[in-house]
C-alpha cells in the first residue's frame, strides 16, 4: 500500500504551463529519483523531506539532516 507521497509542483514561466507531479511511494521501499540534477534547487527540499518523513531520493548528492 503506498502511503507516502512527494507532490511537486513545476511551473514554466515563458510558456505559462504548470505541472502537478506526484509520486506515491511505500512505507516499506520508500524510494524516489532526485530530481536536483534537473532543479538544484530541490536540494533542500528533498533533504528536508527524506528528513522529516524517511523518503530516499536516489541520486541526490548530499542527504543529510538539515
Amino acid at each position: 500500500m503506498n502511503r507516502l507521497h512527494a507532490v511537486y509542483h513545476l511551473t514554466s514561466l515563458t510558456y505559462r504551463y504548470r505541472i502537478r507531479l506526484e509520486v506515491a511511494v511505500s512505507v516499506e521501499n520508500p524510494h524516489v529519483p532526485s530530481v536536483t540534477p534537473i532543479y538544484p534547487t530541490a536540494d533542500w527540499q528533498e533533504r528536508e523531506t527524506w528528513d522529516m518523513f524517511g523518503i530516499i531520493f536516489d541520486g541526490h548528492p548530499s542527504l543529510t539532516r538539515i
